[in-house]
């Protein structure tokens, strides 16, 4: 009997063997042959935190033998475990070896050639305005210690043929970068462009800031390349928000720098500081006038947003009082002893449709882009109220509604044209600034322009 049991089991295991080699009973297994192809080229450099490998190419003599590959990965050539080579996951600035092999159920080719390559995955770049006044600064986020690098500073503007070099110190993990006067972007930088007008507004020069920084990883030294498009500030002229568009600011007396150009952001920053995109017809509404400018107008979600977190860094959103300064002013600096002559001072030299240019520059530069007020929670039916009449702008702390004070969350403030002939700015021309009567009635909700000051 104890026999035929050994008897059984050694055909059991026969049989086995068979259905697991995928080889005729009748024929031996082949030693296949060693793999031809591999997937990552010796001394690759790979962004990814996790890799698949694979291997191929190899065969046998006896086609019905099935070819399984093994893989072997490690951080040592004398250290390679045997591993499953689907998306293993790699660690940051690490060299790694690899080799594969192919079998059948008992024989094994010979390995491939042993090959290394690199995680080294891109970094991040922070950036801000700096202390001084014509200073920026770049922080390079989850870098380990390197070599030094550089900083390659270039014009977008065409003509304009400056570029400046900065060596980056071995380790350090910001950039502080200074420019002197010289580079003042609405002076000496524009005398170098074709037919340059002394007379003309020029945009500011939006810098391309290129940073390459040399990382030890394993036996190899590998340059990391990155860009950030930003520009060289001068702050008493220039803010940036966190999407790097260009803001011309100017310094009103004791009242400080406000912008005079309308915040145009089309994300936010959220409470964990990551960056939110804004939908188009909920959280903004693009307001084009005839002249083809355009402007945004912000929801009250987006509003008090921009309230608990700033996208640009020093300025906040002015409450009611710091508006009613502003105007105060502007009629003593200006000498505007009228409505018409106050809002020549603060409005824009173009689009308004009531009059043609204005002849005074509007230091403040407010452009006539509008309100939306509605009581649906949708914009099928929101018209931008005052387009071409109205500049307005969110403020805060109080409304005056009927000639009582009630309080509130916010209100919407307006800079108005005094020549226009619509019904609903006839209440509005006995002042210069003034709460949107729109914006009293409970259960509106409004869009509107943001300035910002510091």
């Amino acid at each position: 009997m104890k026999k035929q049991f050994n008897n059984f089991w050694l055909a059991a295991a026969a049989v086995a063997l068979v259905c697991v080699t995928g080889c005729k009973e009748d024929e031996p297994s082949t030693v296949p042959t060693q793999p031809t192809a591999m997937n990552i080229d010796n001394g690759a450099v790979i962004s990814e935190t996790e890799v698949t490998l694979s291997v191929s190419g190899s065969t046998v003599e006896n086609e019905e033998c099935s070819i399984n590959y093994n893989y072997y990965i490690g951080t040592s050539q004398d250290n390679l475990e045997k591993t499953n080579p689907q998306k293993i996951k790699l660690t940051p600035y690490t060299q790694y070896f690899w080799y594969a092999k192919a079998e059948t159920l008992r024989e094994y080719s010979e390995p491939t050639e042993i090959r290394t390559f690199y995680c080294v995955p891109p970094f991040e770049i922070e950036t801000d305005n700096g202390d001084g006044e014509w200073t920026a600064v770049l922080r390079f986020k989850g870098l380990p210690a390197h070599k030094g690098g550089k900083v390659t500073l270039t014009p977008d503007k065409q003509g304009y043929n400056y570029q400046k070099e900065i060596e980056i110190p071995a380790g350090q993990d910001s950039c502080y970068i200074t420019m002197g006067n010289e580079h003042n972007p609405t002076n000496a930088a524009y005398t170098q462009l074709p037919n340059y007008d002394e007379n003309k507004y020029y945009e500011p020069i939006i810098y391309t800031f290129k940073i390459s920084i040399n990382i030890p990883v394993g036996d190899n030294v590998i340059e990391l390349n990155n860009s950030v498009r930003g520009i060289i500030l001068n702050k008493k002229q220039y803010v940036y928000d966190h999407e790097f568009n260009v803001y011309s600011v100017f310094e009103f007396g004791d009242e400080g720098y406000w912008m005079t150009e309308d915040l145009r952001v089309k994300s936010y920053i959220d409470e964990d500081g990551n960056i939110v995109n804004m939908e188009e017809g909920v959280d903004y509404c693009v307001s084009v006038l005839s002249n083809g400018r355009k402007g945004i107008l912000y929801s009250d979600k987006i509003y008090d947003s921009f309230k608990s977190i700033s996208p640009i860094n020093g300025y906040v959103i002015p409450g009611n009082g710091s508006w009613t300064k502003l105007i105060e002013y502007n009629k003593q600096w200006g000498n505007c002893n009228n409505n018409n002559e106050l809002f020549d001072f603060l409005a824009s030299r173009k689009g308004w449709s009531n009059r043609g240019e204005i002849s005074k520059i509007g230091i403040f530069n407010a452009e006539p882009f509008g309100q939306i007020c509605y009581k649906t929670q949708t914009l099928i039916n929101g018209d931008i109220l005052y387009k071409g009449e109205a500049a307005c702008y969110y403020g805060s702390s109080f409304l005056v509604d009927n000639g009582i004070t009630t309080t509130r969350e916010r209100n919407v403030l307006c800079i108005y044209d005094p020549s226009s002939t619509s019904t609903e700015t006839k209440l509005m021309r006995l002042s210069g600034l003034f709460p949107a009567e729109t914006s009293a009635a409970d259960g509106y909700s409004q869009f509107a322009s943001i300035r910002m000051k510091k």
